[in-house]
């Protein structure tokens, strides 16, 4: 059984989605530890990585659902960049 290119460009864009999800969900919660921690300036940053990291992933969604099935080129870089530094905020917020 062989599968439409837009079956395939859906499955894509809800793996985008659940990376989506599953970035804000994980910025979220760490947003509310920093708020509890009295460190609500590590917590604003955490969450403006967090939606700098959405971008390319929204623009990713909208370029699929328009028939751009072309492979993902700077928007893995960006979201890569983005959860590296999601990570470090936490990392050195600990210290």
């Amino acid at each position: 059984m062989t599968e439409t290119p837009q079956a395939q460009a859906e499955r894509t864009r809800l793996a985008w989605r659940r990376s989506m999800i599953g970035v804000l969900a994980v910025a979220g919660i760490g947003s509310l530890h920093f708020i509890e921690s009295q460190r609500p300036g590590i917590a604003a940053i955490s969450g403006l990585i967090a939606l700098l990291a959405c971008v390319p992933m929204v623009y990713r969604q909208r370029r699929l659902r328009a028939g751009d099935y072309r492979a993902a080129s700077w928007e893995m870089l960006l979201l890569t960049g983005c959860c590296l530094a999601l990570a470090g905020a936490v990392f050195f917020a600990r210290t």
